[in-house]
């Protein structure tokens, strides 16, 4: 059932008497706003997006060509400045920002590769040429750009189903390159032309499904309330439940979480030396380690057990011994900080998924083969991991934020430039 033959699928809108490109999708991650279209004046599928990252354009990348466009744009460019990598799947680059406009990133596939996103590795590539260059400020903004183009096609489903006049269309991919090669017609045109001609093959589906291998990106699907098929070998699919996903899941890490010895009290009582903080969440050795509070609306303490002196002199207990918890109960409490999160929880839930697929891509040997210091083995270099452990809410302060314009190599300190950019954008203190 999975598609071996990668058709071009496109949004179209049915005018009555016909059918028009409605190919632009926006997709809102915790760092920026992007909109993904169809670029115009190209012979070949070329995606673009534009990227608004609410900083200064010259500090952002704030385009991502790919295809003929993307060929156009690496041709031009400089390469004692900018950043060209050739590889097995074709070229990707980093375009220098020139007047006011901002980073350009571009990607040429080869062979039937030519409209592909860069990949794990080649992003890694780049990653890598950056953390040798000094005075650079987008550090970890390419690995954005690999969650966007791998959420675009269940963003597609998202566009379809919520609106009735649009449709998921599939052309006959010979019979669109034919008719723009031969004829010298737009894209859209070639394609309007393939829905017209009756031995042409397309077809136009009015409901739309994600099918996915990816458990993250199913589970990022159906938080949204996406239509999606989980496929889970070669032959075994799932229609997925897409409705009261959040309690359901809720439901399911709390029994979890209570078969572990954790407690979830109902009477929710107050910290002993904190009246104003409330405990949500308790380790089976006591420890307070979800709270809420006037400060903290939903406090994940990861602290090691330890005292702390108060204004009065007297001594208190703080710290939960987090990272002494077993792999397994560490997920369960993480999962259940996210998914409980007061307020607009939705919006966390996704932004928490992202980041961590991040994670799941750029942590695998796709990554590490290409770029090892953005997730060395610990066994050979353990400071990184252990550096990251102290930036709780004491280890935070601006002289330990992660700055553009400094190398940086470890994945934490690459999403973290970005992220406390993010916050700096809000106009907040990052302590």
């Amino acid at each position: 059932m999975s598609c071996s033959e990668k058709p071009f699928f496109v949004i179209v809108k049915n005018t009555g008497q016909g059918f028009n490109f409605d190919n632009d999708v926006i997709y809102k991650s915790p760092l920026a706003t992007h909109r993904l279209s169809q670029a115009t004046g190209a012979m070949h599928p070329s995606l673009l997006v534009k990227s608004d990252w609410g900083l200064n354009k010259r500090k952002t990348i704030s385009n991502l060509i790919t295809g003929e466009a993307g060929g156009a744009i690496l041709k031009s460019a400089d390469g004692k400045k900018n950043i060209v990598r050739e590889g097995t799947q074709g070229k990707t680059g980093i375009i220098y920002p020139k007047g006011n406009k901002g980073y350009v990133m571009a990607k040429i596939g080869k062979g039937s590769k030519v409209d592909e996103a860069p990949s794990v590795a080649e992003l890694a590539r780049i990653l890598s040429d950056l953390s040798l260059r000094t005075n650079v400020n987008v550090r970890g903004s390419p690995i954005e750009f690999k969650r966007l183009l791998d959420y675009i096609q269940f963003m597609m489903v998202n566009k379809v189903t919520k609106d009735s006049s649009l449709y998921l269309a599939r052309p006959n991919n010979y019979h669109v390159m034919e008719a723009v090669h031969t004829d010298g017609i737009s894209l859209e045109e070639a394609y309007s032309t393939a829905f017209r001609d009756s031995n042409s093959n397309s077809k136009v589906y009015g409901r739309a499904y994600f099918l996915t291998q990816d458990r993250v990106a199913a589970l990022a699907s159906i938080v949204r309330g996406i239509p999606t098929v989980y496929q889970s070998g070669e032959q075994s699919y799932y229609n997925l439940p897409i409705t009261n996903v959040v309690p359901t899941i809720r439901s399911i890490i709390a029994s979890m979480l209570i078969k572990k010895g954790f407690k979830i009290p109902g009477n929710r009582p107050s910290m002993n030396a904190h009246s104003n903080r409330i405990q949500e969440l308790i380790t089976p050795g006591g420890k307070p380690v979800i709270t809420s509070g006037p400060l903290f609306a939903w406090f994940l303490d990861t602290r090691d057990v330890g005292s702390k002196t108060n204004t009065d002199g007297k001594e208190r207990v703080v710290g939960t011994d987090f990272h002494r918890l077993s792999l397994n109960e560490k997920v369960l409490v993480i999962l259940y900080w996210v998914f409980n999160y007061p307020g607009k929880n939705t919006e966390v839930i996704e932004y928490f998924l992202a980041i961590l697929d991040s994670f799941h891509d750029f942590t695998s040997s796709r990554a590490t083969d290409e770029f090892k210091n953005i997730w060395p083995a610990t066994n050979t270099n353990k400071s990184p991991f252990e550096q990251s452990r102290t930036k709780t809410r004491d280890g935070i302060n601006t002289n330990n934020i992660p700055l553009p314009q400094q190398q940086h190599k470890f994945l934490v300190k690459l999403l973290g430039v970005d992220i406390y950019r993010k916050v700096g954008a809000y106009n907040n203190l990052i302590v």
